[in-house]
């Protein structure tokens, strides 16, 4: 049951920026992908081989799985990391829940 939709940065990061994940991240944004990032349609398997890697998300979370992942890449890879000035605001608010 997700509570909000996958937002555009959160896309085109889990597109373009796999290379910098961590396997079970990567494992994460792959299904998502697949799911047409419907992060409710994450299937049964991939969830149980890492649920683990993902502390305080419960598997009736899974919206909160690709927050978590874009959090890690913009804080480990902040210089590695270009996003179109046009998905900008959707960075900053992505950022901004690593400081909450």
């Amino acid at each position: 049951m997700a509570s909000r939709a996958v937002n555009a940065t959160e896309r085109y990061l889990l597109a373009n920026y796999q290379h910098l994940m961590a396997p079970h991240e990567r494992m994460i944004a792959r299904s998502i992908i697949a799911a047409d990032f419907d992060v409710d349609e994450i299937p049964r398997g991939v969830w149980d081989r890492v649920w683990v890697a993902f502390p305080g998300i419960e598997r009736n979370d899974p919206w909160k799985l690709p927050i978590q992942i874009c959090v890690r890449l913009l804080h480990d890879h902040r210089h590695e990391i270009h996003v179109p000035a046009h998905l900008g605001g959707d960075a900053q608010q992505i950022v901004g829940r690593e400081a909450r």
